[in-house]
């Protein structure tokens, strides 16, 4: 059982890698095409390509930490230094419309999506190697969605002052900026692994097995394949209402910058959240209390449908309650997915520790881009009524009921999900044994 504060040295990784995730996925696109004048084309596909060598990475890196049971401290140590001086070289001024930028900006994307992928894949692989106690788990879950949504809420309270230093020309203040979070970012990476440096369980394998016997082993494990189902299908919907923020903010109240007061009030729901998901995952079944927090999501999303919020307090009430059942499904799929780890070694014989983590990055960076997908259809498909405020409504009406789909369809989903808790304490204790 881990102590405290190891659970929160090693839950306070998130914080680093959600405020990387969340420089890099909301203010580079903008950063490159219209600071450092790119154009949105060349801008798009760095961005593009990044995100595809970061999905083979995510893959590759899974299967040599399996393969070579490699130490996942030692990885996400070697992959800090990469990580932090990268992402400080993207943001560092240099002449904007310079001819080499698109080569440059190109290499060092790649390099941050290494890096990143060093640090974020064992992160998120000690899960299962930490501790074999369902609860546990969920309790390390709840941590790191609690630094997770601390990230975003420093983020959104500075995103305006951020973009706003970007724009200008005071280099030296960019530069102090830069190596005082990059030191501070490189010291919490460091400060999340020293302490749980000598723990976890790694199953040692003396003889890996090939590499097309560890895919089927993973797509024969029904506990790993109906997370990732639901991961691949209902999260595809599910997510358009809270993306769509940017959107509700710019149609019903005619200001995007009150987007950040929305995804403050998503933050804020998800830390509440935290404490009461830990506690109702003691008192039922993991996936009941996913389907339990897919049902108060729909009613959340059906009641914007019918009330569409006059005032942005009303909107910023629906995103907490939102971020309250959102964050709760957070807590709950990721503190099972290593639970499926057990499962899929006691029937497949192959535990398939690091590349259980890694299929279900690449399920979520599909279903991702499929959301935002979705939403562009909403916005074209409403953007042929030629009346302004019939089109806001008809895109408040499509995305609330495309979510509502989603969360039905995800809880038809996990109703088939196999891993209760007492199979999985029985697994855990033969495991142990």
């Amino acid at each position: 059982m881990l102590t405290f504060f190891q659970r929160q040295a090693y839950a306070s990784g998130a914080f680093t890698k959600s405020t990387l995730w969340n420089f890099t996925d909301l203010l580079l696109l903008y950063y490159f095409a219209d600071i450092q004048g790119l154009g949105a084309a060349a801008a798009g596909l760095i961005l593009m390509v990044s995100l595809l060598v970061s999905g083979v990475l995510d893959i590759s890196l899974s299967l040599l930490l399996d393969r070579y049971n490699l130490h996942y401290q030692k990885v996400i140590a070697s992959g800090a230094p990469l990580t932090v001086l990268s992402f400080a070289i993207l943001f560092y001024p240099l002449p904007a419309g310079a001819d080499y930028l698109f080569t440059f900006y190109l290499v060092v994307t790649i390099l941050f999506r290494i890096g990143y992928a060093l640090v974020d894949i064992p992160h998120n692989a000690m899960m299962g190697s930490l501790t074999r106690d369902s609860h546990e788990r969920t309790r390390l879950s709840s941590s790191r969605i609690f630094y997770n949504s601390c990230a975003i809420l420093l983020f959104a309270a500075f995103a305006g002052d951020t973009l706003a230093m970007l724009e200008s020309q005071d280099n030296g203040m960019r530069t102090i900026l830069l190596i005082t979070a990059s030191v501070f970012m490189l010291v919490n990476i460091y400060l999340c692994i020293l302490p749980v440096w000598r723990e976890g369980n790694l199953t040692a394998v003396k003889h890996p097995p090939p590499l097309s016997k560890a895919f089927r082993a993973l797509l024969r494990n029904k506990a790993f394949m109906v997370l990732a189902l639901y991961s691949l299908l209902p999260c595809i919907f599910i997510p358009v209402f809270y993306k769509s923020g940017v959107y509700f903010a710019s149609m019903l109240f005619h200001d995007e910058k009150l987007t950040t007061w929305l995804i403050m009030s998503l933050a804020a729901g998800k830390l509440v959240a935290l404490p009461w998901f830990n506690h109702l995952s003691q008192r039922m079944e993991k996936h009941h209390a996913m389907i339990l927090a897919l049902a108060g999501l729909a009613v959340t999303f059906l009641s914007f449908l019918l009330l569409i919020p006059a005032t942005m307090t009303g909107a910023c009430v629906y995103f907490v309650v939102c971020g309250f059942f959102s964050g709760g499904l957070l807590v709950l799929v990721w503190s099972a997915l290593p639970d499926t780890i057990e499962y899929g070694a006691r029937d497949q014989g192959i535990p398939n520790q690091a590349l259980t983590f890694g299929a279900f990055h690449l399920v979520m960076r599909i279903s991702d881009g499929l959301s935002f997908a979705v939403i562009a259809g909403a916005l074209e498909y409403a953007a042929q009524s030629a009346n302004a405020d019939i089109e806001s409504v008809l895109f408040v009406e499509i995305i609330s009921l495309v979510a509502s789909a989603g969360c039905l369809l995800g809880a038809v989903v996990l109703w088939f999900y196999p891993l209760t808790r007492a199979v999985h304490n029985a697994l855990a204790t033969e495991k142990d044994k």
